[in-house]
């Protein structure tokens, strides 16, 4: 059994997300999802607020493990011993910036970048779209894995987006 590392933000982990999880763990047969420390970025929810998501939203899939990493990809990778790095793509623009990363993980040494196609019903639902629903009070329990609406809600709650 082989292992790869899906990385990213996930502000927050979303069904697209774990759709993609799962489907590289039934490619790989285990999968770490690496959910990217950055301080450079602005999110919304803490490191530990989207790690607690991440586990939540993968907990009912034991080949998924979730992991905070504060290194880069391209050292976690190696790291855990992955044979591969998986990027979802939902779209044209989504490859224009994802094969920048590829071709940096190349220079760094990382595993080969594998792009997993997003299947249609998930092509809509990004990070992005369900913080703008929490934005407007729309309805974002669609587009998160049924344990994690708890805790965001609470999370929502406490920073009185909610």
């Amino acid at each position: 059994m082989s292992t790869a590392v899906f990385c990213g933000s996930f502000d927050p982990f979303t069904t697209g997300h774990f759709n993609v999880a799962r489907r590289a763990a039934d490619l790989f047969g285990s999968v770490t999802v690496l959910v990217a420390a950055n301080s450079e970025k602005k999110c919304l929810f803490t490191d530990e607020e989207r790690l607690a998501i991440a586990r939540d939203s993968c907990a009912e899939d034991a080949r998924i493990c979730v992991q905070l990493c504060s290194e880069t990809i391209a050292d976690a990778a190696r790291r855990l011993g992955a044979v591969a790095i998986v990027k979802g793509l939902r779209d044209s623009t989504d490859y224009n910036y994802e094969s920048h990363f590829a071709g940096a993980m190349r220079a760094l040494g990382a595993p080969e970048v594998v792009f997993l196609d997003v299947e249609p019903a998930f092509a809509h639902v990004s990070s992005t779209f369900v913080r703008e629903l929490f934005r407007y009070g729309k309805d974002y329990r669609p587009y998160l894995c049924r344990g994690a609406h708890v805790l965001v809600e609470n999370y929502l709650a406490k920073k009185g987006e909610k």
